[in-house]
């Protein structure tokens, strides 16, 4: 007879207890000192996905869930693996492109209220005409001083680059 002694990923307690199965039939343990539930020997019984064509698929404006739905796995699995894959790349300012002598910034504000419209938060954006890639941007208020940090934010080869807006006030 072979007694197997299993312990609590959370605490490493040896006091639980068998605590019904999952939807995929796995046993689930539940420990009597953290209370945590949760399957300890988990069999991943999935197909292999490919990560690229899951990203090139939400990249192509699909949902989490039509995602999901392509790939057979949950769209909160999907939502986790683009997390994962976000944070392993560069940030903004290591992507930027130098600015050509031709170069011409569009300036433009997104805004919306949150609960209240007193409450309206402004989402300052400026990209390069040419490349089409976002230079900058900022996250405030519609006043004159959220502009200029937005400005203050340009790469400094883009400063003297022509801009447009769509001269909002």
């Amino acid at each position: 007879m072979i007694i197997e002694v299993r312990t609590c990923h959370n605490c490493q307690s040896k006091n639980i207890v068998r605590n019904g199965k999952n939807v995929s039939g796995q046993q689930r343990y539940k420990c009597k000192d953290c209370g945590v539930t949760r399957v300890l020997d988990s069999v991943q019984k999935g197909r292999q996905v490919d990560m690229e064509q899951v990203n090139q698929t939400y990249q192509e404006r699909n949902s989490f869930r039509s995602t999901g739905r392509i790939f057979g796995v949950s769209h909160v699995t999907v939502q986790k693996w683009l997390k994962k894959k976000a944070r392993s790349l560069a940030p903004l300012k290591a992507t930027i492109r130098e600015a050509k002598a031709d170069a011409v910034l569009e300036v433009d504000e997104v805004f919306s209220f949150v609960l209240l419209k007193i409450k309206q938060l402004r989402i300052w954006i400026a990209q390069c005409r040419q490349t089409r890639q976002i230079v900058s941007f900022f996250i405030g208020d519609g006043s004159m001083e959220s502009c200029k940090r937005l400005w203050r934010k340009l790469p400094y080869s883009y400063l003297k680059c022509n801009s447009f807006s769509d001269f909002y006030p």
